[in-house]
């Protein structure tokens, strides 16, 4: 998706502000080369010079357009694009508007690199206590393929429990079997393989937020989204992300990657369970609602097993076969999470200071443990990304 970005430099302009083109063209180069570095970046330079740059992308097939301009530039904007299909979208920049949210932006900006480290302090932790045969190793990078070739979790978390029971009972020809089936749903199910969706998302791509579909989601949708979640967490609130990420940024579309991490962020930094990063995923699906009906399914499962059937989870747990199966799905949730990381870091890690960010703060989750460790780093982040990035 190419962009194009108009700025004009006199709108705005008052006794009070006097910002010049050349400050709205260094902001507009940084918030670009993090959301899309493609986009062209061009200054008006007189009456009309916006409907002729308007026309000019036109006939350059540019996909989108960004007007950083006042009242009576963005009519000259919009009207070549009428009839185009070119969205357009606004940066208010009249002598009556500002635009406040650089701060903040680049506060989150900050952040996001470090909740990135977070996660991937979370997988090793969670791998530790999951990976610990070679059959396991192996079952988890069966899944982490499936997982980047784009074949639902539903599918290899199930072929990996299956294979894991034929694997702990040396049934080596039974596990071949398993492989190969494995294999031939990959091929048959990967949308990557087929062309459809490339392996890694890009950049710029995932932070084209005008495609979300805010407050537009089903309140039994969101709450089936968290039961579902709820099922299938164990280990802590990092198991969820795979989980409520398919649901909210893939098929809802209700977020981008940018919001999810986001929303880990605060969760981080708000004084209540990490899991509670859910809330925030229903808010952005259905509003206050939403956010309930989230929360509620999130938890349910916790609390209605364990007062309800713990009598008879602990006589089924302890069956070897279905002990051998949660094992395998356990040690393909492992990769699952691996792999969204792995996602969700092309996204938040776009640039050094960003990647200075995160290993910094994965340095620190290594080296101390403490309560108080999370929510500090997500204050330093932030403060270094508003110096790095504001």
């Amino acid at each position: 998706m190419r962009t194009a970005v108009i700025i004009n430099p006199a709108s705005g302009r008052t006794a009070h502000r006097r910002s010049t083109g050349t400050d709205r063209l260094q902001v507009a180069r940084r918030i670009t080369a993090i959301y899309a570095p493609d986009a062209t970046v061009v200054l008006t330079t007189g009456p009309g010079h916006a409907a002729a740059l308007a026309r000019s992308f036109v006939a350059d097939e540019i996909t989108r357009v960004v007007a950083w301009v006042g009242d009576g530039t963005i009519n000259e904007v919009a009207g070549p694009l009428i009839g185009t299909g070119v969205p357009l979208g606004i940066v208010p920049g009249g002598s009556g508007e500002d635009c406040h949210a650089t701060s903040f932006q680049a506060v989150f900006l900050g952040i996001q690199p470090a909740v990135i480290a977070l996660i991937v302090r979370a997988c090793h932790r969670i791998g530790g206590h999951c990976l610990t045969s070679a059959a396991l190793w192996a079952i988890a990078g069966f899944v982490a393929t499936g997982e980047l070739l784009g074949v639902s979790f539903y599918v290899t978390l199930s072929l990996a429990g299956a294979g894991y029971v034929v694997a702990a009972r040396r049934h080596h020809i039974l596990s071949a079997v398993v492989a190969l089936i494995f294999a031939a749903a990959v091929w048959q199910l990967s949308p990557v393989i087929a062309g459809r969706e490339p392996v890694l998302p890009e950049r710029h791509a995932v932070a084209d937020v005008g495609t979300r579909q805010i407050g537009q989601a089903e309140t039994t949708t969101l709450f089936v989204s968290g039961l579902r979640a709820g099922l299938l967490t164990f280990g802590g609130a990092y198991t969820a992300i795979p989980f409520l990420r398919e649901d909210a940024v893939e098929r809802g579309a209700w977020m981008s990657d940018r919001d999810f991490v986001d929303g880990v962020a605060l969760s981080g930094i708000l004084p209540a369970p990490l899991i509670i990063f859910s809330t925030f995923v229903g808010y952005f699906g259905g509003g206050p609602l939403g956010a309930l009906a989230m929360t509620f399914g999130i938890f349910l499962p916790a609390f209605s097993f364990s007062i309800l059937f713990f009598r008879y989870l602990e006589a089924v747990i302890h069956r070897p076969m279905l002990h051998h199966f949660l094992e395998g799905v356990a040690a393909g949730v492992v990769a699952v999470i691996t792999v969204t990381t792995v996602r969700l870091a092309v996204i938040a890690i776009p640039n050094p200071p960003a990647a200075l960010i995160f290993l910094g703060a994965l340095a620190v989750t290594y080296r101390w443990r403490n309560k108080l460790v999370v929510p500090a780093i997500m204050a330093a982040a932030g403060v270094i990304g508003w110096l790095s990035f504001h």
